[in-house]
Formats: C-alpha cells, sequence, structure tokens
C-alpha cells in the first residue's frame, strides 16, 4: 500500500529524483501488469494524470533552491503523480524509533499504490488532494492562562460598533451590555468559525465524505483541525507538524502542493473507501472510517496514580480528590518515592472514563499559592477526569507490535503510517548503520511511512479527548494502521 524510497547524502536531491521516480515508476508498472493491467494505475478518474498519489517528505539539510525545486522535479517526473503533499520535517527514517542521524540530509517519497487485489478484505481507497493557505486561518499566537482580548477596543454604542458577534454579555466601552450573539462555550477554544471559510470545497463536492486526513501542516492548525472535525466528526486525523525552515528556505514552514510551495497552513489527502479488516469502522453513511491510531507512551513510566478532577476550568485544575490540586500532587510525587524528573517537565494523561476518550499533554504552569494547575490543552476539563503524571525513562520506545523486516534492520508494514515526536536532545537518534546504510549512504526503498517533528503529530478520532490534538510531548508515537 505505502511504497517509500528515501535518498540520504547532500547530493541526494540533485542526483536522486529521476532515479527515485523512475524505479518508482518501474514497481507499480510492474505490479499493474502482473495484475492484467496494461499502464500505470491511477488513483483519480478526474485528473489526465495517471500515477498514484504521492507524499513528499525532505529535511533541511538541502539548500533552499533544492528544497524549493523538489516538488516541480517530482511533479513532472516520469511517475506523473495525481496528487503530491509533503513538508520539509525534522527527520525521516524507517519507523519504530530508527531514524536518520541528526544533520543528515534526506529526502522521501511515499507511493500509496492502488489495491488490484479481488479479495472483499483488500484495501481500497480513494484519495483527494487539498490545500489550506496560512492566510485562511486565525494564528493562536501566545499560550497563556487567563488572557482575554480587551473587548473595549471596540468602540462604544455611538459608533455603533460592539464586540464581535461571538461574545455574549461582554461590557462595551460606554458600560452598556453587548449581546451581539451567543454565549463563549469554552474558555479554552476559540469560537467555531463556518469550517467552508477554511476548508476547500473540493471536499464539500466528493460523492463519498472523506473518513481520513493524513495532513502536514504548521503549528498554527487548530481552526483547520477544528472545522474538519467539526464537518467530518466521524473521520480520523492524522498528521505532522513541518519543521520550522527560516533559515533553510527564508519561509517560516515548507510545504509541499503538486508542484507548488507554500509558506504554512496545511496539506493532505483525504481519504475514503475500504481499510484492512482490523483498521476500518463502519459510520453508518455509506462510508467506513479508515485506518485506526495508535497512541505509543512506551517511552514513559507512570509518576503517580490516576487522580481524579474535583473542580476545573477550562484547562486550568483547582481541585484534585477535592483537595488543592498542587499539593496533591506533590504528595502523590513523594508517596511515589520516585525522583521527579531532573529538567522539571512533566507531562499527564488526561482520561475521561464517561466516554474512553485519552490525551497526553505537557503540565504547563502550577500555583502553588492558589493550588492550580494548568494543562498544555485546548479542550475543556471536566469534574470526573482523571490525571497521572508521567516521567520519562530516558530511553526510546521499545520496538514491538509490527512484522521484522530484513538483516538491514525492521520495517514497518506496507499498511503503517508512522509519526513521532522527536526530544530537543537529538541523543535518541541510531547510527547509519541500524538503517542497513553504508557510511555513504544511497537510495533503498522501504515500506510504510514514517517521520518525525520537534513540533509533534496530529491525532483526532473518537478516543481523543477534545476530537483532536497536536501532540507534542516528547518521544511519543502515533502510529497509524489502514
Amino acid at each position: 500500500m505505502w511504497t517509500t524510497a528515501i535518498a540520504p547524502g547532500r547530493d541526494a536531491v540533485r542526483r536522486d529524483v529521476g532515479k527515485v521516480t523512475a524505479r518508482l515508476a518501474s514497481m507499480l508498472q510492474a505490479k499493474a501488469r502482473a495484475n492484467g493491467l496494461d499502464g500505470q494505475p491511477g488513483n483519480s478518474a478526474a485528473t489526465a494524470r495517471t500515477g498514484p498519489p504521492v507524499v513528499l517528505l525532505a529535511t533541511s539539510d538541502f539548500t533552499a533552491d533544492e528544497l524549493e525545486d523538489l516538488p516541480r522535479r517530482v511533479w513532472q517526473s516520469a511517475l506523473q503523480p495525481s496528487m503530491l503533499v509533503g513538508a520539509v520535517v525534522d527527520s525521516l527514517g524507517s519507523g519504530h524509533g530508527m531514524r536518520l542521524p541528526p544533520g543528515t540530509p534526506a529526502w522521501s517519497l511515499s507511493v500509496l499504490e492502488p489495491s488490484h487485489h479481488p479479495s472483499p478484505e483488500a484495501i481500497s481507497l480513494q484519495a483527494t488532494g487539498f490545500a489550506v493557505p496560512a492566510a485562511a486561518v486565525h494564528a493562536r499566537r501566545n499560550k497563556a492562562v487567563g488572557r482575554w482580548p480587551d473587548l473595549t477596543q471596540w468602540g462604544g454604542a455611538a459608533s455603533g460598533s460592539g464586540p464581535p458577534s461571538w461574545v455574549s454579555g461582554a461590557r462595551r466601552s460606554d458600560g452598556s451590555d453587548g449581546n451581539a450573539g451567543p454565549a463563549f462555550s469554552s474558555i479554552s477554544q476559540s469560537p467555531l468559525r463556518d469550517p467552508w471559510d477554511i476548508l476547500p470545497t473540493s471536499l464539500k463536492h466528493r460523492s463519498v465524505p472523506p473518513s481520513l486526513f493524513l495532513m502536514f501542516g504548521d503549528n498554527e492548525s487548530h481552526e483547520i483541525l477544528q472545522s474538519a472535525n467539526s464537518e467530518f466528526p466521524t473521520a480520523r486525523l492524522f498528521g505532522l507538524v513541518g519543521a520550522r525552515t527560516p533559515f533553510s528556505t527564508g519561509r517560516p514552514f515548507t510545504l509541499f502542493y503538486n508542484d507548488q510551495v507554500m509558506s504554512g497552513g496545511a496539506v493532505g489527502l483525504a481519504l475514503s473507501g475500504r481499510g484492512s479488516s482490523q483498521g476500518h469502522h463502519n459510520t453508518g453513511m455509506g462510508n467506513e472510517t479508515v485506518g485506526y491510531v495508535d497512541l505509543d507512551l512506551n517511552a514513559y513510566e507512570p509518576l503517580t496514580e490516576p487522580i481524579a478532577i474535583s473542580r476545573c476550568r477550562g484547562n486550568i485544575i483547582l481541585e484534585l480528590d477535592g483537595r488543592n490540586a498542587t499539593r496533591e500532587i506533590l504528595q502523590q510525587i513523594e508517596k511515589s518515592k520516585m525522583e521527579a524528573p531532573s529538567d522539571y517537565r512533566l507531562n499527564v494523561v488526561v482520561q475521561d472514563p464517561a466516554v474512553g476518550r485519552t490525551g497526553v499533554f505537557a503540565l504547563s504552569g502550577g500555583d502553588l499559592a492558589k493550588g492550580t494547575l494548568a494543562i498544555d490543552m485546548l479542550a475543556d476539563l471536566a469534574p470526573g477526569m482523571t490525571v497521572q503524571l508521567l516521567r520519562f525513562q530516558g530511553k526510546a520506545p521499545a520496538m514491538s507490535g509490527y512484522e521484522n523486516g530484513s538483516a538491514s534492520g525492521p520495517q514497518l508494514d506496507s499498511q503503517v503510517v508512522q509519526f513521532e515526536v522527536l526530544g530537543t536532545d537529538r541523543n535518541d537518534a541510531r547510527p547509519a548503520a541500524d538503517y542497513g546504510l553504508a557510511e555513504t549512504p544511497s537510495m533503498h526503498v522501504r515500506r510504510g511511512l514514517a517521520a518525525y517533528s520537534e513540533l509533534g503529530f496530529i491525532r483526532g478520532d473518537r478516543l481523543t479527548l477534545g476530537g483532536f490534538q497536536v501532540v507534542s510531548v516528547p518521544h511519543v508515537r502515533g502510529t497509524l494502521t489502514f
């Protein structure tokens, strides 16, 4: 299903674009002939381009000209992809935590192969490429606790202006009440805009609604995720936040869409169809939710038992088990007889036992005097939810749950996409030999698709707290299985 060619090396863009695209095109043609089909199989009847959808990823270690020109060269290659999405990311690898050493220039091209198998259990997907420019979303510039906009800046009644329509009961500068719209439903999340002010209309006109979004974006994707989750509540969201590239390309982020380069927003594939027997869920709407996402926290161990939230507001915990929240956490850490993290960074698993939803977040702050704790999250907490502190074990997650590779190292299954959050120390990288690569590595083909980001990956499904989340806790791994 997913076949990935990885081309590492300082000259990999200049040297290997033709080699990579020709090899992938040859593999697809051979499979098509073996299944009694002529030519190159395609996934989109609406375009004259006959190739498959592809994901193009690259590290930021190439020159600006090479990165800017890379999507155009792949788009115009013999592979003739029907759609191309991707980004500049922090690292590439073969999955299972196996990634190229820091500073290794590399790019990869992943092909979503069509299924030719006649079995009803075969995976069959339809893809639509989409792009959301950065200008379409409102950036959430600052992380803050209790910081509100100055509502007096909208003028008084005499001028005919007042607070925005999403503010209810706000005080105008003349002291009168503003009742221009619905009340706030959350102190953590921004009011929901019309999803189609953000999402491309190409998704609206599909005959079958998307059941999976595989996407790449910048660090301001909240409104895009919120819109997709609102309009397609049964669809799963999975994606990766790209690397910051101001010193590589002069762009804040570098995203690829067909033969174009974007400076932010999001790009991706909207998928619908039938996944594997273990990876789909019938929505009852003539479509099936493709794939399932597994969250791997093996790099962490519990620092406390789950503790029930008694009182909270937004992302602020006021009481745990009916007691001062800060004091309760400190007592639990002391009771565990386990050393607190040396860098004083604490992460937590938040669970809603009533519906079985979970999320993993950073503990972003606390007030010993007030006894409150702040969780770095946008979903609202609620009484009855539980929090459990985590402690990093000091080693990368163990390899498990996937088929073994050849002597050249473990590989992902072809039905797997795996994203992982990098630690800022970069000490978890494996040597090149662990990939079956020589000291001077060359292009090689792997199954599956794997990439890594310091800024996190996107997860969204019915088991995710709040419906969606950008997971930014280091060394946490997400695996999408079709």
